[in-house]
């Protein structure tokens, strides 16, 4: 199990917050690809390129599902995270 703790950032909690959550969207990344040293680059040039419209949303989570060796579980895990990210942005 995965933990994160943001006692570090008192006083910046919305700061901290987006913050951690995008620590725990790394760490569960890389905890869940079999070549984590790949699966990062790779993930954030997809997202780079989602974020601008450049690419869909069909081409993140193609790129996330293929960088996670197609294992259902750790996808949608790994794509809820990212929604959760995204939508705090927005």
């Amino acid at each position: 199990m995965l933990l994160v703790t943001t006692t570090a950032c008192r006083g910046y909690r919305s700061c901290c917050s987006r913050v951690g959550r995008h620590a725990l969207f790394l760490t569960r990344l890389e905890a869940v690809a079999s070549n984590p040293a790949t699966a990062v680059p790779a993930v954030r040039a997809a997202t780079r390129g989602y974020q601008p419209s450049e690419s869909i949303a069909r081409d993140l989570i193609s790129a996330i599902w293929n960088v996670l060796d197609r294992n259902l579980d750790h996808t949608a895990g790994t794509v809820n995270a990212l929604v959760d990210l995204l939508d705090e942005e927005e």
